[in-house]
């Protein structure tokens, strides 16, 4: 991965993206799925590499999950605790409770 912050994009195995076009990251042991608003990409990478390089487009939901609140369609909580966010593709991607503080307040941010 390489970023070009002039033209603010990024390279991910050849393809250039514009970061806020990333709807989601999934990790899945040594791999990533990276789905973006046009396409998915498949990489080998290190989820935690891509969120200190994308942290003004996103957060860390879980281990696994990294999400641009942009794209988030809803939220669902179970008492006060954020549970998981559908987003706009209605895929749910969960919220780890010891980030439900932190990502509430990432998306307040972001769609207040």
């Amino acid at each position: 991965i390489s970023n070009d912050m002039q033209n603010d994009t990024i390279s991910i195995s050849g393809t250039s993206i514009r970061p806020d076009t990333i709807m989601y990251i999934k990790s899945d042991d040594a791999y990533l799925h990276i789905i973006t608003s046009s396409e998915n990409l498949h990489v080998r990478g290190n989820i935690s590499d891509y969120a200190k390089m994308l942290k003004r487009f996103g957060v860390l939901t879980h281990r696994s999950f990294w999400i641009n609140p942009k794209h988030a369609h809803s939220v669902y909580k179970e008492g006060t605790t954020l549970k998981y966010i559908k987003m706009n593709d209605n895929i749910k991607i969960p919220v780890a409770k010891s980030r439900s503080v932190l990502v509430e307040q990432n998306l307040l941010e972001i769609n207040p």
